[in-house]
Parts: C-alpha cells; sequence; structure tokens
C-alpha cells in the first residue's frame, strides 16, 4: 500500500473536517464535569467507528509512525483504542506492522487486573493516541504507567486540540502534542481581532442609560427626526440629539427595572411599555404625554411592533402572580383593539406577517400562538418543550416564522403550525432570530452565533464570540452584515455571508441591548454651539433648566438646575469627524450610550 500524498492527505482533511462541523459537534447536549448541561459538546465516537472515517483518520495519522518509528501506538480511552486497531491494521498493510496498546485509567478489577493491555517491552518507544486533549488528566496516568514500566513515550496525538490545559502539562514534561484540528480550525473559538479595526469609529459616549441590575434584554436605540430614542432601566426614557446631548427625559413610575424594551418612532410619535405596566405614547420632539393606557401589571421585554398595513400596534403585558396578553391598539389615541390572553407571562415581542394577516407571539407557557391580525382569533398553536422568552421574526418571503425556546431549540414553521426544521443550540436560548436574504441569524446563551439556511436551516458558519457564557442581546442584520453585542462587553461587525469579524469594539460592561444602526444622514453627528461650542470651561453654564459643566477631555456633566442631581454626561472621543457613510449606536451595561461613525472608504 502507497504512502498518500500530500494533496491526498489534504484531501482526507477536508473530508474529515466536514463530518466534525456537520454531525460531531453537538450542540445543546452533553453535561459538564458538574452535572450542569453544556451548551455544545463535541462526540468523535460515531465518525471513528464508520469505515471511511476511521480510514481517513488512519492514513492522516500515519506519517507520525513514519516519522517517531515506535515500536507501539497506545490509545488511552475508548476511542483511542478503535484509534489504535484501525492504526495497528494499516501498519501491517503498508508493510510496516505496529504492535498496539490499550492503557486504562485504572486496573481492571478482574479478570488478569492489568493496567495495560498488549505485550509490552521495556525500553520501547510509545506513540500515544487520543480522540481530543483539554485536560491532561488520562494523558500523565498513560504516561505515568509507560515510565514505570521503563518505556520511552515519544509523542500524543489527537484529532482535536482544545488549546486548555493538557497542551501546557505535557509541554512542561517535553512531550511533544500533535492534532489534526484545534477549536479554532472549527470555529470554536474566538476568533482573531480584525487586522483593520478602523471600519467605525467612536466618536462619544454618553449617559447614564443602563445599569445592569436586572438581568434581560435592554431597550435597544430608534432614531427619528434627527434624534436618538431608548429607554433605560433606571427608569426614565430619553431623547438623544445626534451629538450625545440630551434633548429630554421622561420618567416612569418604575426605578429598578425601569424601561427593558426597545421603542417604536411612527410619524412624530415614540411608542414604547414599561416596568410600570403602562404603555406610552410620547411627542418625539417634546416628550409631552399624547395618552398612556395600563393594560396589566406590568411590560417586560415585550417591545411593541407596528403593522402598516392594519395601522395596529402590538405589545405583550404581565399580570399577577402568572399570566398575560398580546394587546392590539390603535397608536392614535391607544384605543384597545383586541387583547388574547395566554397561559402564563408573554416577554417577548410579536411577529407580524401582513401577507397571511398574522401576528405571532410566545409565552412562558411554552407555547406559540398564530392569531388573525385584524380581531385576535386563533389560528393555531404550537407547543415546544421550554418557555419561550425571545421574540418571534416572520419572513413575508416565505411566510415561515422563526423563533428559540428555552428547550435548546431554534425552530422553523410554516403558515399551518407545523415544523419546517429546528435545531438543537443549546440548553437556553433567549434570542430573536435575525432574517437577511436567505439566511437566519441566531446567538446563542453558550456565546455562539450561527447562521443557517432559512429554508433548510443547514449551517452556513458559527462564530464564538467570547470567552463569556451568555448572549442576550439579538444580532441586528444591515447591509450584509450583522451587528451584535456580548455579555463581555464587546460590539462585533461581522460579514452576514460568512461570519467573518469586520471590526470590534471593547465597552465597559455587558451589551445586553440590540445595536442601532442608522444612515448617517438620518444621524448626522454634529456639534451645536448653544450644546458645547459656546460652553465656558470648568464653570457652570445655565442652559434652560439644566446647567452644564464642561470639564478637561471633552467630558460635560449635565446637572438639573439647583446643581444637587447629575442628569446626563457625554464624553466627546472624536474632535474631527471623518467622512462617514453609516452610524452605529450600542447600550452597554456599564451605563453608556456609545455612538460610533463608519468611515466612508470611498
Amino acid at each position: 500500500m502507497k504512502i498518500p500524498s500530500e494533496k491526498e492527505l489534504e484531501r482526507y482533511r477536508k473530508i474529515l473536517y466536514s463530518e466534525i462541523v456537520d454531525n460531531a459537534i453537538k450542540w445543546g447536549q452533553g453535561i459538564l464535569m458538574d452535572g450542569s448541561p453544556a451548551g455544545w459538546t463535541v462526540d468523535l465516537r460515531e465518525a471513528i467507528l464508520t469505515p471511511e472515517y476511521a480510514c481517513v483518520v488512519s492514513q492522516l495519522f500515519m506519517p507520525l509512525i513514519d516519522r517517531y518509528r515506535p515500536d507501539y501506538v497506545a490509545g488511552m480511552t475508548v476511542a483511542a483504542g478503535c484509534l489504535v486497531s484501525q492504526l495497528v491494521l494499516l501498519s501491517h498493510i503498508r508493510g510496516v506492522p505496529v504492535k498496539g496498546l490499550y492503557i486504562r485509567r485504572e486496573p481492571k478489577a478482574d479478570g488478569m487486573q492489568r493496567q495495560i493491555e498488549g505485550q509490552l517491552i521495556e525500553g520501547s518507544k510509545v506513540l500515544l493516541f487520543d480522540d481530543i486533549i483539554n485536560s491532561s488528566d488520562v494523558a500523565l496516568k498513560c504516561i505515568e504507567q509507560l515510565v514505570k514500566h521503563r518505556c520511552i513515550p515519544v509523542a500524543l496525538a489527537v484529532i482535536i486540540n482544545f488549546q486548555a490545559s493538557g497542551e501546557h502539562d505535557l509541554k512542561k514534561l517535553g512531550i511533544p502534542l500533535h492534532h489534526l484540528f484545534t477549536l479554532s480550525d472549527i470555529n470554536m473559538k474566538p476568533p482573531p481581532e480584525p487586522e483593520d479595526n478602523t471600519m467605525f469609529l467612536p466618536v462619544w459616549k454618553a449617559g447614564p442609560v443602563n445599569s445592569g441590575a436586572y438581568y434581560a434584554p435592554k431597550s435597544g436605540p430608534v432614531s427619528g427626526e434627527g434624534r436618538i430614542f431608548l429607554g433605560s432601566d433606571r427608569g426614565y426614557f430619553i431623547s438623544v440629539h445626534s451629538d450625545g446631548f440630551p434633548d429630554w427625559f421622561f420618567p416612569v413610575g418604575e426605578t429598578y427595572r425601569g424601561i427593558q424594551v426597545s421603542p417604536v418612532y411612527r410619524k412624530g410619535k415614540v411608542y414604547f411599555g414599561a416596568y410600570d405596566g403602562y404603555t406610552y405614547c410620547l411627542k418625539a420632539s417634546s416628550g409631552k404625554v399624547l395618552w398612556k393606557q395600563k393594560w396589566g401589571d406590568w411590560v417586560g421585554c415585550s417591545s411593541p411592533v407596528f403593522d402598516p398595513v392594519s395601522e395596529l400596534f402590538f405589545i405583550g403585558i404581565e399580570y399577577g402572580s402568572h399570566g398575560g396578553d398580546l394587546c392590539a391598539f390603535n397608536g392614535t389615541d391607544g384605543t384597545l383593539k383586541w387583547r388574547f390572553k395566554t397561559g402564563e407571562y408573554v416577554t417577548c415581542a410579536p411577529g407580524i406577517n401582513s401577507n397571511t394577516n398574522t401576528v405571532f407571539v410566545g409565552s412562558l407557557d411554552k407555547t406559540v400562538y398564530a392569531l388573525d391580525l385584524y380581531d385576535g382569533t386563533e389560528k393555531w398553536r404550537f407547543v415546544t418543550e421550554g418557555p419561550i422568552k425571545g421574540g418571534i421574526t416572520a419572513d413575508p418571503v416565505t411566510d415561515y416564522c422563526y423563533f428559540t425556546s428555552y428547550d435548546g431549540c431554534l425552530y422553523c414553521l410554516n403558515n399551518r403550525g407545523e415544523v419546517v426544521w429546528k435545531r438543537k443550540l443549546g440548553y437556553w436560548l433567549y434570542c430573536r432570530p435575525a432574517i437577511g436574504h436567505d439566511i437566519v441569524v441566531i446567538a446563542t446563551e453558550a456565546d455562539y452565533i450561527f447562521s443557517f439556511n432559512k429554508m433548510t436551516g443547514k449551517i452556513i458558519w458559527k462564530r464564538c464570540m467570547s470567552d463569556e457564557w451568555r448572549m442576550c442581546a439579538y444580532p441586528v442584520i444591515k447591509h450584509g452584515r450583522v451587528y451584535a453585542g456580548s455579555y463581555g462587553g464587546s460590539v462585533y461587525v461581522m460579514n452576514l455571508y460568512d461570519g467573518s469579524i469586520l471590526w470590534s469594539f471593547k465597552t465597559g460592561g455587558p451589551v445586553m441591548a440590540p445595536c442601532g444602526v442608522f444612515p448617517s444622514a438620518k444621524i448626522p453627528v454634529t456639534r451645536p454651539a448653544c450644546k458645547q461650542g459656546k460652553l465656558k470651561k470648568n464653570t457652570f453654564n445655565v442652559r434652560g433648566d439644566r446647567l452644564y459643566y464642561p470639564g478637561p477631555g471633552g467630558l460635560t456633566h449635565i446637572f438639573n438646575s439647583d446643581a444637587t442631581g447629575l442628569l446626563w454626561s457625554v464624553y466627546s472621543l472624536q474632535k474631527e469627524i471623518p467622512p462617514y457613510s453609516n452610524t452605529l449606536l450600542a447600550s452597554s451595561n456599564d451605563g453608556y450610550l456609545y455612538c460610533f461613525v463608519e468611515i466612508d472608504r470611498q
């Protein structure tokens, strides 16, 4: 049997790679050492026990046998035992036979009570094999046994190197470690920072916005009339100018969780719900209350949505010790058109498909409801195995709807409530799916972002985003890019089609709100003279009912008129603004709203 060429080995490597990323990574399966469920695990046993892949793996490892010329190949686990048998057979077929060993963690309790199986001779060279290496516990025990029998462990070879403590422990012993893949190779580790990280430049940051005292998705920014609108979990709604200076504040009746929902801007008005139980409609230019309605005890994380065909708004409300409704209302005067009762709280934003006159809502009662958009009558319901906390995304092109459940699955249903496909991704899923062209993108609590073909559910790409395990801010798709924030405090801009990271920025706290991405024509970054240019440094400047105190380094503090309470702080980060094409806004739990502008490279 001839030795495979480099070209053949590369072909084998590609075959094995496809098997690993398609089948060996088990999302939402497995148990950690502490007994808690794992977000993912790698199981290579099925591949090793398959004739095609067993042959591929053996061929890829044979060059190491040629290199070290061992007397024995040894396996350390069940999977490694399979590898050793395959290598022994292949070495014999090639005419360079090598004997095999199997090393147990502990001596067998019965039979011959051996810890090492095989005819081991002192002074022999042993090449160790395993499917993966994470910690070094098993490897060190096996090496100890070989040394005890006065044999020489020449190297350890694995299919996947987790690049964890096991690798470092082997380096200390001077034992080479060889691998076919690392976690980075199969996109299971954070990618490197982009070589050019100047796509977006930070312009200003301002706050306080969110405190982060309550773990839940936060209010994301929206734009309108050259202003930025967003809610705060500190108990007020904010209108901010394009330079980061506040326009107006509106207090709500609850300050611990305040406002978690992202608002809706529509024709000079902004709509949002708050934990005080009210749904508000404010005049965008002044913050004046046009109307407010209380249909339940509180509005949690169910952001309102607007349907331009029926001209109705929809919002989820919560009440009592349990229970919730989906409410449909007229935006002009807040008239309640209909309400639909679910079995538990409604924390997710509804989804709308105007083609089929359907509004979708999920509930903590583990159910997604499809309702008639105009009268709220139920069309169908679909029950999962976990609460539905994230929003529903309806696709008017396919008439499918997409959502996640705490059962760890991403679901795709047709307009009859039938499963088109579903994917197990983790033990908790909180985020609303985002749709772009033929792609659906989802962020998970296990710090991964996935991209799927929205028709078939096939994984297009996946990316590990940080060392933090939570991502509850849903991704935003604009202009062929994915914008996402992580619990580790980073803001990412990614290529929609391959998941490559184009730009990133580290804030001072978890990013739990969806990003706002707007054409800069709608959010011009300016420096109004009345706010910044004519303020005298290091002294209080009166502007209406506020006191402005400009300090060094582009910092301005804004107080109420009696100087007893700090309302807002603005840090101007860039004095000169280059040409730009888009504005990116991100709210962090360090308390600040960040503004970035995209450099126009044309």
